[in-house]
């Protein structure tokens, strides 16, 4: 932590996988984090019931003052069930079972609010001021990128942020995301896309085809190769005619 610390980290983000964090742990992390300018954190883990008890009849939140945020997910009571006290905690059904979960793109990710829009016309809407660092320590843009930029264990760690290119590329740079009228209110994936040669490439867990207006979920609904756009590990090509004419058959137009 005095390590992150020295790169004016502002936020931390705990993920566990298949592990329940015991209590203690998290007050002694939050604790540890009184003398540092870290400003808060957060924590994603499987529901557990106990832990979640524990810290929403606490009387006292001092323990956790630096705790913004319980992210519960593999959740299958109705978070309405349990009447929360705390606005800290937020409950998903998805099941999540390691960095592979990473890269989901819906709108349920949207965010309208200024900062993030801005963000996103100049930086990558993800990736843009974070570091990640992955079970072995290593230190990325993201865990579930491959480029390592260091390692948390060494002595004298010295991060090159710039070498973080993927950070830099926004939603006007991305193939199909340069389309989409959502590019600027989303959230963008480089570790999970269409190709690995080409570093443009569209986030391939993307559930919205920008071309016909219309999400996986919907009636009417077609790929992108369905409408004559291609975009894999070489090639990015879209046949504008093809296009034109499904948007013929399911608008009328």
């Amino acid at each position: 932590l005095k390590k992150l610390d020295n790169f004016n980290i502002q936020f931390i983000q705990l993920r566990f996988f298949d592990f329940i964090p015991d209590v203690n742990f998290v007050k002694e992390f939050s604790s540890a984090l009184k003398s540092l300018t870290i400003e808060s954190f957060e924590v994603i883990m499987p529901f557990d019931l106990n832990f979640y008890n524990y810290i929403n009849q606490t009387q006292s939140m001092d323990d956790f003052f630096k705790l913004s945020r319980l992210i519960f997910y593999n959740f299958g009571v109705h978070k309405k069930v349990l009447s929360p006290s705390s606005t800290k905690f937020y409950f998903t059904s998805e099941k999540i079972v390691g960095s592979s979960n990473c890269g989901q793109i819906n709108f349920f990710n949207f965010s309208n609010n200024k900062n993030h829009v801005l963000k996103s016309i100049n930086y990558n809407s993800c990736l843009f001021k974070k570091i990640g660092i992955d079970v072995n320590g290593n230190i990325k843009n993201c865990p579930s990128l491959p480029q390592v930029i260091g390692n948390i264990m060494d002595d004298n760690l010295v991060l090159n942020l710039e070498s973080l290119s993927t950070s830099k590329i926004k939603k006007d740079d991305i193939d199909v995301c340069k389309d989409c009228e959502f590019r600027y209110i989303c959230t963008d994936c480089r570790a999970f896309t269409d190709s690995n040669s080409r570093p443009n490439a569209r986030p391939s867990k993307c559930q919205y085809n920008p071309y016909i207006s219309k999400w996986s979920h919907e009636d009417e609904y077609k790929s992108l190769v369905e409408c004559g756009v291609i975009s894999n590990e070489h090639e990015f090509s879209i046949d504008h005619e093809k296009i034109a004419l499904i948007n013929k058959e399911i608008w009328g137009e």
